[in-house]
């Protein structure tokens, strides 16, 4: 996963406190979807689900587990980033 150079850069610090943030959330699956499409949007390239596992520190069942809470898959979430993405 690449920094972007401009100002939607990501940087890993910056989403792995996100994602810590998340964890303390009420609502965890939710924020957590929300933190993986702000790291999305904020990378280049289209990070894989390991890559994003890692970065939020929990393993990909639990990342599965959470965005099943929630009715998504990665790969939906991946393709509706892209789109959003593609818009903007």
């Amino acid at each position: 996963m690449s920094e972007r150079s401009d100002d939607k850069g990501m940087g890993e610090v910056k989403a792995r406190r996100l994602f810590s943030e998340s964890l303390s959330s009420t609502s965890q699956s939710r924020k957590f979807i929300e933190v993986m499409r702000i790291v999305l949007k904020g990378v280049d390239g289209w990070p894989t689900i390991k890559q994003m596992a890692d970065l939020a520190d929990v393993s990909v069942r639990t990342q599965q587990r959470r965005l099943r809470a929630e009715g998504q898959t990665y790969d939906q979430l991946v393709e509706q980033t892209r789109a959003e993405h593609s818009v903007e």
